[in-house]
């Protein structure tokens, strides 16, 4: 069983994606697969098995030419450490590049 919710606001200067997972899978031969928002031109298909949560946050922000972006999970299963995982990128898009 898994059970998901997912939120996203885009505005004229940037983007706030928002996941948050609560799973309880049986086994590792049971593990179901997740789509998760990244950095720009980036997706991430994760395994989940066990029981825990995790929770996804990706951010973007746009100032002229220049496009800022950050990415974090925090993960925590039963019986396991938790773990984070971050990431920042920097793009230079041009003066006539549109945010879309």
């Amino acid at each position: 069983m898994a059970l998901g919710l997912e939120g996203r606001r885009k505005g004229p200067a940037g983007q706030t994606n928002l996941q948050f997972t609560l799973f309880r899978i049986p086994s590792w031969s049971s593990r179901i697969y997740e789509y998760e928002s990244t950095l720009p031109g980036a997706v991430s298909i994760r395994p989940l098995s066990g029981t825990g949560w995790r929770l996804n946050a990706a951010l973007g922000h746009r100032s002229g030419p220049w496009m800022l972006a950050a990415f974090g999970r925090h993960e925590r299963r039963q019986h396991l450490p938790a773990r984070s995982v971050f990431g920042v990128q920097i793009d230079h898009l041009g003066a006539d590049t549109q945010v879309r």
